[in-house]
């Protein structure tokens, strides 16, 4: 379960062309995390490796208390303008935002949303 909210943040403020590839990056990291657990316990008690664990998910969710809202969620709740401003904050200066908002139109018109 805390691994749902990352994998959706980082898949909406990712380039189109890459959201392939972040999305991958939550199953390796999970995978990865299952493994270190598996080798900790061989050292450490049950109790000592859920401290450690639960330190990453109390991070993880006061993180996301400092985290702009992503275009997707502003274009859903708000208007294109509102998107654009977030789209703006996660990508460079000179970045060609009119592509981008012009998919992000054309998803806002396919989906239906007002």
């Amino acid at each position: 379960m805390a691994m749902t909210p990352p994998r959706i943040f980082a898949s909406e403020i990712s380039l189109p062309n890459m959201r392939g590839v972040i999305g991958s990056f939550s199953t390796l990291a999970i995978s990865i995390g299952i493994s270190i657990q598996a080798g900790l316990g061989q050292f450490l008690t049950w109790p000592i490796i859920c401290y450690i664990c639960s330190i990453y998910t109390i991070a993880n969710f006061l993180s996301f208390f400092f985290l702009p809202e992503t275009p997707y969620f502003m274009l859903k709740t708000k208007n294109v303008a509102a998107a654009r401003v977030a789209l703006k904050h996660f990508r460079a200066r000179n970045y060609d935002f009119d592509k981008e908002m012009e998919q992000i139109k054309e998803y806002k018109e396919d989906m239906d949303i007002h």
